[in-house]
């Protein structure tokens, strides 16, 4: 059965049992959730073809994006990802470990080090992004332009609202 349908089949099983919900709001929901294990799914599946991790390339694509020399500090790679820096750690010794970034002495301060991405890593970046930005593209490509556009003002709106938690019941 599609997913599609198997999200409408249980909100129909909640219709009867409890009609004085907002059933519509769960399947929204529900298809907004589906979708973004999804999407899960399919970057997991192509990091994992280029032997990463999804948080890993995030952080090789901060380190892409941040321009030449392709070198930050550990805070502003955590501050960027949102991440704190225990976790931030685990994830460089692992892209250190596999040769994608080293940690370099920092030119002004020799206490502190940065982050730099390895020069085999700065290909397998851009072969990557490229391959991403396309699939993402071929994901997209059943919207037109104006429901591309419709969505994108949607989730921008929905992600403010929940970020906010001023939706969050106070009682």
């Amino acid at each position: 059965m599609p997913v599609d349908d198997e999200i409408q089949r249980l909100v129909e099983q909640w219709r009867p049992e409890r009609p004085d919900l907002d059933l519509d709001a769960m399947a929204t929901v529900a298809r907004l959730m589906t979708l973004g294990r999804l999407l899960d799914g399919a970057m997991a599946e192509l990091a994992a073809e280029h032997g990463l991790q999804p948080p890993e390339g995030d952080v090789l694509f901060t380190l892409r994006r941040s321009r030449a020399p392709y070198r930050l500090s550990p805070s502003a790679i955590s501050e960027s990802l949102l991440v704190s820096s225990g976790t931030l750690t685990s994830r460089l010794d692992r892209l250190e470990r596999k040769g994608l970034v080293k940690r370099v002495p920092h030119p002004e301060d020799r206490r502190s080090v940065e982050v730099e991405l390895a020069p085999r890593a700065l290909k397998l970046v851009d072969e990557v992004v490229t391959v991403h930005v396309g699939n993402e593209a071929r994901m997209l490509e059943v919207l037109s332009e104006r429901e591309r556009a419709a969505l994108d003002r949607v989730a921008s709106k929905l992600i403010a609202r929940i970020a906010s938690g001023e939706w969050r019941s106070k009682s």
